[in-house]
């Protein structure tokens, strides 16, 4: 059904914004709501409970336990 068509196009969109979310959580100091808006995210809310049911863990706890160092030209200066 054309619903059906909709919701996977939506997963699938969501699928590659939190790819790239994932991403700029662990290469860039940005805040988690700036990287939410950043990925094309309405909420930084709605952001955080997709990122939560994709991984088991919040944006920040991804971040905290990834334990890599951030690149300093990738550093959030504004």
């Amino acid at each position: 059904s054309e619903m059906c068509i909709r919701d996977r196009f939506k997963e699938h969109v969501n699928y590659i914004r939190l790819r790239q979310a994932t991403q700029m959580l662990l290469m860039t100091d940005n805040s988690i709501t700036k990287i939410a808006m950043l990925c094309g995210f309405g909420s930084s809310n709605y952001f955080k409970d997709l990122f939560r049911a994709s991984t088991g863990r919040s944006p920040r706890e991804y971040r905290k336990h990834s334990g890599l160092p951030i690149h300093p030209h990738l550093r959030d200066n504004g």
